[in-house]
């Protein structure tokens, strides 16, 4: 009996405890759609609704589980917006309106400010369960259009808000007192203002170029110069002034330094030109702007329509290249030329007089009819589409309605931005190439950034700035705080990592931390105060990933860095291949490699890779993974003997004749009068190697340079010629020295510095306790000055004298 009321009670404890129980939702602004029951079995669904105005979140339908009603519900709460809250924040409705409003959650709404005031961005608010973060209006501070005199100024607006920047040009011969082209409206008005000033003849600072000794060292007291007065300037090396010489003068005018003192690069014109030759005469130089001519073989055209090409930053445009009529679309106008050029009608003696001016008319209109015949095959040029347009940045050169082969475009970026890759970009084959830049965007550093990071500007300032792609700022911490390394942060793209502060009065640390292969190269001790810090190194080979320190802060310690494992490389393998390791890194068993390193691989002596095998496959670079060994199978890699073919030498001839030369033979190079071996070292002699002929065998024309008189100076040793490599030395007369240095080196460009002897001259003296007298801006050579010194000096010389040397004696009380 007893046992069965125990399998009653059992069977009815299972039937009560096997379903879970739901009490009916509980639902913040919302209720069930179907009859309320007083508890639900696991699995039961019921649907409910939200209040009007509030919205829920998913499926009005839920499910009782056994953690409860699944999902759970929710019904979010609208966003409320009244008058009142809009009139305190000088907000208004987009549209100008100021009215209560109800947002539903998940909804945006617009706002803009009332007149007299700026909205702080974003303008567009999203309402989020019932909380809605309305915008600022700042007062807007309004700067009118400056006016400038001599001067113009972009954009040209009639009014300006607070942080509006303007951009100013001034007229030739004037300048910007705060040399400073961009304006900032703030607060107290435009800042700098801007204005334009008469330029004065300051200091010239040349790109690629530099003023006289004499000039940069007396800069203080030298400049500003007078109306009038005359200084020279040089260029460096590969680079000419206007004049085409190594020096130049500029002179101080009412508009400033006239001619601009500005160097330009030099272009070389082409020795050699395939099915073509460049006319210009021997010993000319070229600039930026210059032109030179060329004439094609017959059968051969222009490249670019034109035999014309003009030098542009050290480079001819277009590129000088003669084609075959095959190859290329041709002007038919140029064929005509060309051809009439190349076929020069000789009359011949006929028995008809005006034969042979009939044959030269009729010559001449074949050649109109064939060029306008032809002309249809020939205008069909390589179109390119439109230039892409770039973020934050513009096309400068005039928009054209199509673009032909070889047209250029040119890009510019906004204020601020920095220029990454080609500033031009060219037509070629229907594609432009290069592929168009990008503008790099500045970074943005706050002021509440860097009181968040405890931080400041190298400086002690804590302002908003921003800083240029690829430009860098130097920070240091608030008092109490220790600055975890790099102190100098660079800006990438509008991005920049800050650095970290770390507080001195933090909780201590226990002993240092470890690094698997590394070692603390700092003392170690038992407790480190919050702020300190221990330096880390690698074993030998192991490459450091991360900052070299970890620092102590209240109590934890940084990241440490991690020692990356090498590569390591089996010498037998090596072996095996007849290749060794290039300059012999190491003589042990394996070769060991630190990560992120190469190591290049060549053949034993008398060996060399095969013409086959990749050039890449020499070297090893370790980057994680098992370094791939070069091998036979793979690259076909084996190691031939090294020979090479007869040289072929224009203008010159060479001995002994062979067919085939191995590794080590020597020829010598007997160039013909007027040429010389491009790479002399010293000796006509080349010798055959793993890459050929070394130097190259090669009879180039002989550079000379020619130097009949010096004004004002004498020449030491002259000679008639100088060659490639010599040097002339000179003496400049009394009262008078030499510009830049008393010798020259004769150079492909020419002479390496001016011959020139200049007039001595002498700046006043600095003097102290004393007066001297005359006075002049400028003492010509032998002129003498009169010393006073002060009742408590000592008189150290009456009189001073301007010298070669300077003042002498010295001008001292």
């Amino acid at each position: 009996m007893m046992d069965w009321l125990l399998c009653v009670v059992s069977f009815l404890l299972e039937i009560c405890t096997s379903d879970h129980v739901c009490s009916p939702p509980e639902i913040d602004f919302g209720k069930t759609e179907m009859n309320k029951q007083k508890e639900y079995l696991e699995n039961d669904r019921i649907q409910y609704k939200c209040h009007p105005g509030y919205d829920l979140e998913g499926s009005d339908w839920i499910t009782c589980k056994a953690e409860g009603w699944i999902p759970p519900p929710k019904c979010f709460a609208p966003c409320i917006l009244t008058k009142q809250q809009l009139g305190d924040r000088n907000l208004l409705l987009n549209g100008g309106q100021r009215h209560s409003e109800w947002i539903r959650n998940g909804h945006t709404i617009e706002f803009t400010c009332r007149k007299g005031y700026f909205i702080v961005s974003p303008s567009i608010r999203k309402c989020v369960d019932g909380n809605l973060t309305l915008p600022s209006c700042n007062p807007s501070v309004i700067c009118t259009a400056p006016q400038i005199e001599n001067g113009s100024f972009f954009p040209l607006w009639t009014r300006y808000n607070i942080e509006d920047i303007i951009y100013t040009t001034c007229k030739p011969g004037y300048m910007l007192e705060s040399h400073k082209n961009s304006s900032k409206c703030t607060k107290d008005g435009w800042s700098p203002y801007p204005k334009c000033v008469r330029k004065q003849c300051d200091f010239p600072h040349i790109e690629n170029g530099a003023l006289s000794w004499s000039n940069i060292y007396y800069s203080d007291v030298s400049f500003p110069k007078k109306v009038g007065q005359i200084i020279g300037f040089k260029c460096n090396h590969g680079f000419l002034p206007r004049n085409k010489k190594h020096w130049d003068r500029i002179k101080c005018t009412n508009f400033g330094w006239d001619p601009e003192p500005r160097c330009y690069k030099q272009c070389i014109p082409p020795k050699n030109l395939p099915h073509g030759h460049v006319t210009y005469n021997y010993g000319s130089t070229f600039i930026d702007g210059d032109e030179i001519s060329f004439n094609c073989d017959m059968g051969y055209y222009p490249e670019h329509h034109l035999p014309i090409a003009t030098c542009r930053n050290n480079d001819w445009f277009p590129t000088l290249n003669c084609v075959s009529a095959g190859k290329h679309h041709l002007d038919p106008f140029y064929v005509f030329l060309t051809i009439g050029e190349q076929y020069t009608f000789h009359p011949i003696h006929l028995p008809f007089p005006n034969l042979a001016y009939s044959l030269q008319a009729m010559k001449s209109c074949f050649l109109l009819v064939a060029a306008f015949l032809l002309w249809p095959s020939f205008s069909s040029q390589n179109v390119c589409e439109e230039p892409d347009e770039i973020d934050f940045g513009e096309i400068v050169t005039t928009e054209k309605v199509k673009y032909l082969e070889n047209d250029r475009v040119q890009y510019r970026c906004n204020p601020g931005y920095v220029l990454e890759g080609p500033e031009w970009i060219q037509c070629k084959e229907q594609e432009w190439t290069p592929h168009p830049p990008k503008c790099l965007a500045p970074c943005r550093i706050t002021r509440q950034q860097l009181a968040a990071k405890k931080l400041f500007a190298f400086g002690g300032q804590r302002k908003t700035q921003f800083i240029q792609s690829n430009h860098s700022l130097q920070f240091q911490c608030n008092e109490g705080y220790v600055l975890v390394a790099p102190s100098v942060r660079k800006c990438v793209d509008s991005y920049m990592e800050l650095p970290l502060c770390i507080s001195e009065r933090g909780q201590n640390c226990s002993g240092p931390p470890r690094t698997e292969n590394g070692d603390i190269s700092t003392l170690s001790e038992k407790q480190y105060r919050s702020g300190s810090s221990v330096e880390f190194r690698c074993q030998k080979y192991y490459a450091m990933e991360g900052q070299n320190r970890s620092f102590c802060d209240n109590g934890t310690w940084t990241k440490v860095p991690i020692c990356l494992d090498p590569c390591m490389i089996p010498k037998a393998e090596l072996e095996r291949q007849k290749i060794e390791v290039k300059d012999g890194m190491d003589a042990s068993e394996n070769t060991f490699v630190q990560r992120g390193h190469s190591i290049e691989l060549t053949c034993k002596t008398g060996y060399v890779l095969a013409a086959n095998a990749s050039q890449s496959a020499s070297v090893i670079h370790c980057n994680g993974t098992p370094p791939v060994i070069p091998n036979c199978k793979a690259y076909d890699l084996f190691c031939p003997e090294i020979t090479c073919n007869s040289p072929r030498v224009l203008n010159g001839s060479f001995r002994p004749i062979k067919n085939i030369y191995h590794d080590g033979d020597l020829i010598r190079i007997q160039c013909d009068s007027g040429f010389i071996l491009e790479t002399d070292y010293g000796g006509k002699v080349v010798e055959c190697t793993e890459n050929g002929w070394s130097p190259s065998p090669k009879c180039v024309f002989e550079i000379t340079c020619q130097a009949d008189y010096i004004e004002h100076g004498t020449i030491l040793s002259p000679k008639v010629i100088y060659k490639e490599g010599e040097r002339i030395r000179f003496s400049c007369n009394e009262g008078y020295t030499y510009v830049d240095r008393p010798d020259a080196l004769c150079t492909e460009t020419g002479w390496s510095t001016i011959l020139q002897c200049t007039e001595i001259q002498c700046p006043p003296p600095q003097m102290r306790n004393g007066l001297f007298r005359p006075y002049r801006s400028q003492y010509m050579y032998n002129d003498a000055i009169e010393i006073w010194c002060s009742p408590m000096s000592n008189f150290g010389n009456k009189f001073s004298k301007c010298t070669a040397n300077g003042w002498s004696p010295p001008p001292l009380c």
